[in-house]
């Protein structure tokens, strides 16, 4: 191979690496769109070209030093194509880059660096930038940008270090929370009580709406549900906000409704500039409960302010 061959089989994998994720794999028509018609013509060439090129990269990072192809949950250069043989004709279908850092992995590793004493913004900026562009593709979104699912800090002395999150298991759950919270779906959970004895556990159907570490300990704010929706058509949730002490959560999934359950109660959909709900009589509505308009302002309230009471399992 060529080092004009060499050179541009990298920069493919460069552009294939900033433009794909697990999440939003692409077809080559799909990246030729995205690099444009010169970019397109020096990075993936015609299809043979590209096809090849596609293929040397799955031979140099989806096999073990001995040559032998790794199983398919370890490959680099994910594609269906590559399963099958250059003969066989078969089209290569959508590819992606499998990133070894997760969304979840990288906004703790920012939070980090955030709090890193030593360093001025502009070094800290810079280095956000540059573990962003080395560890994740174009599709990530910083922290602020993800409507409450990071873990936020209560007050200013306390920071969160890594030897509070060494715990796997308690890690593991602030990734399922926070994912849940990302995609609005209801968790159900077993919950021991404040003094942790194995009699004292409840198990409960809550929307998860915040994260937020204070004191040393994390806590998850949602509105519980008191009966799953299909057993009931009144008000089957809580409308205020609960604090859960995430560490004594025993055992948490999906609750059995993959999204979140909707509600029925006596509110009314008011259209205009934005888009809320009013209370009206004799007429019931299926909404959310977190368009529920009493926990709107809660969150609101709760996002405002610092001074917040948190108590495992009861009302803020």
């Amino acid at each position: 191979m060529s080092k004009q061959s060499v050179a541009m089989v990298y920069r493919l994998f460069e552009f294939i690496k900033q433009n794909t994720d697990k999440d939003h794999p692409a077809t080559q028509a799909n990246l030729r769109e995205t690099a444009g018609e010169e970019l397109a013509s020096l990075y993936m060439g015609d299809k043979g070209t590209f096809s090849r090129r596609l293929r040397e990269l799955g031979d140099a990072y989806n096999r073990d030093e001995k040559g032998q192809v790794l199983p398919k949950k370890d490959w680099k250069i994910v594609y269906p194509g590559y399963e099958k043989t250059e003969e066989s004709g078969t089209k290569n279908g959508k590819i992606y880059y499998a990133h070894e850092v997760s969304d979840y992995e990288m906004d703790l590793i920012l939070s980090f660096v955030r709090k890193t004493p030593g360093l001025t913004s502009d070094e800290k900026a810079s280095l956000e930038e540059r573990l962003v562009n080395t560890l994740c593709s174009k599709y990530y979104k910083y922290c602020e940008d993800r409507g409450g699912a990071l873990i936020r800090r209560l007050d200013n002395e306390c920071e969160i270090k890594p030897s509070d999150t060494e715990n796997g298991e308690l890690l593991n759950t602030l990734r399922i929370i926070r994912e849940h919270i990302l995609s609005k779906h209801m968790l159900e959970l077993t919950v021991r009580g404040e003094d942790n004895s194995g009699d004292d556990v409840q198990r409960i159907r809550i929307s998860p709406y915040r994260l937020i570490y204070s004191d040393k300990q994390f806590w998850m704010i949602g509105n519980i549900h008191e009966r799953p929706r299909e057993n009931s058509h009144g008000n089957d949730y809580t409308d205020v906000l609960t604090s859960v002490r995430v560490d004594k959560i025993k055992s948490i999934g999906t609750a059995h409704t993959p999204y979140e359950t909707d509600i029925y109660s006596f509110m009314n959909p008011v259209i205009g500039p934005n888009r809320h709900y009013k209370r009206i009589s004799r007429a019931r509505r299926k909404t959310k409960a977190r368009n529920n308009y009493i926990i709107r302002r809660n969150l609101k309230k709760l996002d405002e302010t610092n001074d917040i009471q948190l108590e495992h399992m009861k009302d803020i």
